[in-house]
């Protein structure tokens, strides 16, 4: 399950006067000790995070307990990524600096995660990712098109079913990878993930659910996040 391991995703963010955006998350699958670990370390660095420049918001959390927590997620959202390099530099790179010292913890996850740790980019497409990242319960879709299906068709097919949640009250976002591999990442908030998977059962989803499986495979999962500044 890629998106599970690491997950970095770019996106246009649809906030008022700052348009071009870089969104930047991973999530580390290692041992529940170790991550949670991180977790409770990261706490002062996200202080650090906060009052970078081009920085807009952060999130963290924890896959919720039903799907089994074994991931934390950490995502960031920059005004540029010249920005966000900038800053990662700094953190990550030159580690005899403060603001890298403040992170070592996630240096050690990441290091003792291993090949269970991956990353991904992703442009937005449609819809804002911060509203389903501040909501209750965050929904995460990774989707490859099916055997034969088109990189356009699931594109539009994406689109639709993102349209359909908006409108009905669940803030979504759709993006599609830069990497040219045909992968696509879906952002959903909802109360629980128990009101996402009844909202389902309903039309127009079971309409839309049945297109969207004829063209691509979704890889779901849901967690609890927390906005690093009311920390």
């Amino acid at each position: 399950m890629l998106f599970w391991s690491q997950l970095r995703f770019t996106c246009e963010a649809s906030i008022p006067h700052l348009w071009s955006k870089i969104v930047h998350g991973f999530a580390l699958r290692s041992h529940k000790e170790i991550v949670y670990k991180a977790h409770l370390g990261l706490k002062k660095a996200f202080g650090q995070l906060n009052k970078a420049e081009g920085h807009i918001e952060s999130f963290h959390g924890l896959q919720v307990a039903e799907e089994g927590p074994n991931n934390t997620y950490f995502i960031s959202i920059w005004e540029s990524s010249l920005l966000h390099r900038k800053f990662k530099e700094i953190s990550m790179v030159n580690r005899e600096s403060d603001i890298a010292k403040q992170f070592e913890p996630l240096n050690e996850a990441v290091s003792v995660a291993g090949d269970r740790f991956f990353h991904h980019e992703f442009n937005l497409l449609k819809g804002t990712a911060i509203p389903g990242l501040e909501s209750k319960t965050t929904e995460f879709v990774i989707i490859t098109p099916k055997g034969g299906a088109s990189f356009d068709k699931v594109r539009e097919t994406g689109l639709k079913v993102r349209d359909a949640l908006e409108s009905d009250g669940h803030p979504a976002a759709f993006a599609e990878s830069v990497q040219g591999d045909g992968m696509f990442l879906m952002i959903v908030g909802w109360s629980s993930s128990t009101h996402h998977l009844n909202t389902v059962k309903e039309e127009p989803y079971v309409s839309l659910g049945k297109e969207f499986r004829e063209v691509g495979i979704s890889d779901v999962s849901h967690a609890n996040l927390t906005k690093n500044h009311d920390q």
